[in-house]
């Protein structure tokens, strides 16, 4: 038994050890992104249908008109290419050019769904120009879809009930086609280089992304994030002070990823000068960090991001859907009350419980360190003025932006189709929320003295 509780410790550091080397040894995200892409360059070639000879995938500004292919079509920007088509006269004869060669003719191709009395449904190669299905070597029409993934795509339309019963949606098919197309073919590589600008810029939460961190980067950089957060971090009563770690810690994600690096050893120093274990405190602000990264009060810049990406998956079905940045508001509120409780009962039931036990050097609590001056580092005069000063401009900019909102006339009053106009102006709106206070509080704290200093 002796064996067996001292192999323990040991065989737990080991998984923990060997998790974390496998951690350590992924890739950079950017990197990790380029692998997902090749990765999907890769199943575009196997996962495409087996085009017939003569075939090849187009990639173009437009898709088959409709009226070429009334009841299907290519969607993703794909036409496909019939080469070689023999040019027939007006006898139905293969026509003979100058030369008195036979002629042939590159001719668009697309797609056709075809539903069998069985149920069935076959996609079909047909020449455009000609109407004229595509046959195999054994005579009958090419199916693409047994060769590859092919999606026939359906909507929501709305269908009469029974009698006394209100109309519902019901899926039923549109006639078009999503086909796996091959990225590693000649034009799938060209199509990949040629519209690689457009699809980066062309990234919904790409203007979100940086438009929001430009703001919260000045408000970090300056120093204003780290001095609110140890200020609040201060003035906490001693039986307040669990619940007010995991709080701001929810709360820093107002500044990203910031709560990480700022309050773990701040937390660590303030329950060490308070006599506690310095690990509770981390224990806590990383709970808070972690649980309620997504989580605060008020909006974040995730949402934007998130609203934008929802916005994106929702046009698939409903191209005129659009998702609000304040969507997720209620929800977030409600989360940081859950997490602050849920944090707070677990740190002082089960972490601070077991940590009570140990000595000082196993991390455990440190009376002898209670009030000693040099365990909790204290505000500077200037930074303490650049705090409030910062807090009251941002108060000022939130009455501002109350103004432009609620006062008929104003920029912001009124909706801007089923939005209201400061909720489609969100994400500039915190970028000066963000700006303008971290401006301030670089001027009083000294580090931030001309513009060259803001733009840094």
């Amino acid at each position: 038994m002796a064996d067996a509780k001292n192999a323990s410790p040991e065989s737990s550091r080991g998984i923990l050890d060997a998790i974390e080397w496998i951690g350590n040894k992924l890739p950079d995200p950017a990197f990790l992104f380029l692998i997902g892409a090749l990765l999907v360059m890769v199943a575009s070639h196997f996962t495409s249908p087996k085009l017939p000879d003569g075939f090849e995938v187009r990639f173009e500004s437009e898709t088959a008109p409709k009226d070429r292919n009334p009841d299907g079509k290519v969607d993703g920007y794909i036409s496909y290419i019939a080469r070689d088509v023999p040019v027939l006269d007006e006898a139905g004869n293969q026509a003979i050019d100058e030369d008195g060669k036979p002629k042939f003719d590159k001719q668009r191709a697309s797609t056709r769904v075809v539903t069998g009395d069985d149920g069935e449904s076959e996609v079909h190669l047909v020449i455009d120009d000609l109407d004229r299905v595509v046959l195999g070597e054994d005579g009958e029409p090419v199916d693409l879809a047994e060769s590859g993934w092919a999606v026939l795509v359906k909507s929501p339309v709305e269908v009469e009930g029974v009698e006394g019963e209100e109309p519902r949606q019901e899926l039923q098919p549109t006639g078009e086609v999503l086909l796996s197309t091959s990225l590693l073919t000649s034009n799938g590589l060209y199509w990949c280089l040629q519209s690689m600008e457009n699809n980066f810029l062309g990234f919904a939460p790409l203007g979100v992304v940086l438009l929001g961190m430009l703001g919260i980067g000045v408000a970090e950089k300056s120093g204003l994030i780290a001095a609110l957060l140890r200020m609040g971090m201060k003035n906490v009563p001693g039986k307040l002070l669990t619940p007010s770690m995991v709080f701001l810690g929810v709360m820093s994600s107002l500044a990203s990823d910031a709560g990480y690096i700022v309050l773990p050893p701040l937390a660590a120093a303030i329950y060490l000068a308070a006599g506690r274990s310095p690990l509770v405190g981390i224990a806590a602000v990383f709970a808070g960090v972690s649980a309620g990264f997504n989580a605060n009060l008020l909006l974040t810049s995730l949402e934007p991001l998130m609203s934008n990406l929802s916005t994106e998956a929702a046009k698939i079905v409903d191209p005129d859907r659009e998702v609000a940045p304040t969507s997720n508001w209620y929800f977030l509120a409600a989360s940081t009350v859950m997490i602050t409780f849920a944090g707070w009962l677990t740190t002082a039931l089960f972490v601070e419980r077991r940590l009570e036990r140990k000595k000082p050097i196993d991390g455990g609590p440190n009376p002898a360190a209670a009030n000693d001056p040099s365990m909790s580092e204290e505000l500077t005069s200037q930074e303490a003025k650049g705090a409030i000063a910062a807090l009251g401009t941002f108060a000022a900019a939130i009455m501002m932006f109350g103004v432009l909102v609620f006062v008929p006339g104003s920029p912001l009053n009124g909706m801007d189709g089923v939005f209201p106009r400061w909720v489609a102006v969100i994400v500039p709106l915190m970028f000066f929320a963000f700006v303008m206070p971290g401006i301030v509080y670089g001027w009083f704290a000294g580090n931030t003295r001309s513009t060259k200093d803001i733009a840094k």
